[in-house]
């Protein structure tokens, strides 16, 4: 069983960890936003090794979808790289989103 571990570096010091987060699920896709409507939906374009690759599309619930941002990131937008977990009752819907850092040059994590 595998555990998705997300780390926030320390603004000072990156080599030391401000907070630290593990979730015992991993999400239910990880890829870039491809389209994004605040309070409503998001579609996550998903590659994989093969290349092949599809989109998976979930509705966003005001006050219910919990979205996070990793550390530098600062808001959902197209080409950037998220990880969804879908709501345990209705898979189309989000849990929660959490938003990823660009990496250098603009290229995301």
């Amino acid at each position: 069983m595998g555990v998705v571990v997300s780390v926030w570096a320390e603004k000072d010091d990156p080599k030391v960890a401000a907070k630290i987060l593990a979730e015992p699920e991993p999400p239910m896709v990880k890829g870039k936003v491809s389209a994004y409507e605040a309070d409503k939906s998001i579609v996550v374009q998903v590659s994989t090794r093969g290349g092949a690759g599809g989109e998976s599309t979930f509705s966003i619930v005001k006050g219910k979808t919990r979205i996070d941002f990793s550390a530098g990131a600062k808001a959902i937008d197209v080409g950037v790289e998220v990880l969804v977990w879908a709501d345990k009752d209705d898979a189309k819907q989000a849990d929660r989103i959490l938003v990823q850092h660009p990496g250098p040059a603009g290229r995301n994590r």
